[in-house]
């Protein structure tokens, strides 16, 4: 630890007096003559003035160490810092995609009952990643509300709550990889035209009606288009050789008729009388 010199000033009685003695050669000495001395100040030698030397060489030197130490450690903490923010970038970076839902609900203006499963690029560490779904398209109906749940570490579901037919949200991550299925439904076989990153994968049919059809399984979106376009073909022909469809019209012309011969069987009657 550096030694501070205590400096103080000479105090005496007379501090501008001299002595002035001629010599023989022609010159002249100066011999202070202060009178009483109040107060002895500090020497201005070369003792006390290469203390002081010393001193500012080392203070110098410290701060060159501590500089140095200060260079090492910002280093160390940039570095830090940098390697946040790469697992920042890699936890909370932006996955933009998008995918098409379908409405599997077969019922006369039903409602959408079932989901998509997204599965996420990058594994997140919490489920606070935020979503910013937008519908960009919409086929035979309403949307009503688009619905994210069921959210986990790798991925989430999604699916809307209208009567719509199809609905097309973007906002999904790309990257991300979705699975597509259409739920079994009574006298329905589902068929799929699928486009993936832009490119049109063979369309795939369910072998038989009543039956669950996988349109995309662990497909991963890309850049461009992505589409899943669901037909589902109703078997309105029985083994009765009926159509379906069109039987409540058959019921009402029958019951027409029906009626029909009874009032003509019931005028008869009034008349034979």
């Amino acid at each position: 630890m550096y030694g501070m010199t205590p400096w103080k000033d000479e105090v005496v009685q007379y501090p501008y007096r001299y002595k002035e003695t001629q010599n023989s050669d022609g010159t002249v000495e100066h011999e202070p003559s202060p009178g009483t001395v109040m107060q002895q100040g500090t020497p201005q030698s070369a003792t006390n003035f290469n203390h002081m030397e010393n001193g500012i060489h080392d203070a110098h030197v410290a701060a060159a160490i501590f500089m140095q130490y200060q260079m090492h450690y910002v280093e160390a903490r940039e570095k830090e810092v940098d390697e946040r923010l790469d697992h920042h970038d890699a936890e909370f970076s932006a996955e933009t995609g998008t995918v098409t839902l379908n409405n599997t609900n077969k019922v006369f203006f039903g409602f959408n009952n079932s989901g998509t499963t997204v599965a996420l690029k990058t594994v997140r560490k919490t489920m606070n990643y935020d979503l910013d779904i937008e519908v960009v398209e919409v086929a035979g109906g309403q949307v009503g509300d688009v619905i994210v749940y069921d959210k986990q570490l790798n991925g989430f579901k999604l699916k809307f709550e209208g009567s719509a037919k199809t609905v097309k949200v973007t906002g999904v991550p790309v990257g991300t990889t979705i699975t597509v299925k259409e739920s079994a439904a009574k006298n329905y076989k589902g068929s799929a035209e699928i486009t993936i990153n832009g490119a049109q994968l063979t369309p795939v049919s369910a072998t038989k009606y009543n039956a669950e059809l996988t349109a995309v399984n662990n497909e991963k979106l890309g850049q461009k288009q992505n589409t899943v376009d669901v037909t589902n073909t109703y078997n309105d022909v029985p083994v009765t050789g009926i159509i379906m469809n069109t039987l409540p019209y058959v019921l009402m012309i029958a019951l027409c008729g029906a009626a029909l011969i009874a009032f003509v069987a019931f005028k008869r009657r009034r008349l034979q009388k």
